[in-house]
């Protein structure tokens, strides 16, 4: 069976959509520079473009990645870095951040 394949917008729709996403606006995430963060890296990797569902998943894993090292592993230009998170955060964040990014590709297509 074919996964099927998602079109992302432009990177100032997804800037926009996921800032205000419910599960990337909470108010821990935007004292401390998160939500701005992972809405910059995502929409550098995935604007303007086609991905299917692992696509999605390793992008989301890499830009956790980035957040725990506190570098964006594309152009090594120093980000927010989220320190002393246990693993179930990382967990928990991971799949909020894929929703978000389903949710904004499907609300594109509309």
């Amino acid at each position: 069976m074919a996964t099927a394949t998602l079109h992302f917008p432009s990177a100032e729709v997804m800037t926009k959509y996921l800032s205000e996403h419910p599960l990337l606006s909470l108010d821990y995430y935007k004292e401390k520079g998160i939500t701005e963060t992972v809405a910059k890296l995502a929409a550098d990797r995935f604007a303007d473009s086609d991905k299917v569902e692992m696509g999605i998943k390793m992008g989301v894993e890499l830009i956790a990645y980035d957040l725990q090292n506190g570098e964006d592993g594309f152009t090594g230009t120093k980000i927010t870095k989220i320190n002393g998170m246990s693993p179930m955060f990382w967990i928990q964040f991971s799949m909020g951040l894929e929703s978000a990014l389903i949710d904004c590709a499907k609300k594109a297509a509309l």
